[in-house]
């Protein structure tokens, strides 16, 4: 289903709130859009796992993850930065040292 690494309990919980749904629709959803599904297709075929969501609320999902998923990746992205230059300033000064 959802990659939680992907996707924050946080972020899963202010999208549940912005779009009034329950929270194990949510997560079928994403689930089934990362299978591939289509929102017509969950729409329509995959109403016992949606919790009868409709075509409208699929779509919200459909936008609402992506940017979701970018701002932990970026946040990721910045704290591994950090760990990278402050390990670069660790070697640096035991170069330092050894002179």
């Amino acid at each position: 289903m959802v990659d939680t690494k992907t996707i924050s309990p946080e972020a899963l919980l202010q999208i549940t709130t912005a779009l009034n749904i329950p929270m194990h629709s949510l997560v079928a959803v994403i689930g089934l859009l990362d299978e591939g599904g289509t929102v017509p297709f969950i729409a329509r075929y995959r109403k016992e796992a949606t919790g009868n969501l409709d075509e409208v609320q699929i779509r919200a999902i459909e936008e609402n993850r992506l940017p979701a998923r970018v701002g932990e990746s970026s946040r990721h992205d910045s704290r591994v930065h950090r760990r990278a230059g402050q390990a670069h300033r660790r070697v640096e000064g035991q170069d330092r040292d050894d002179v």
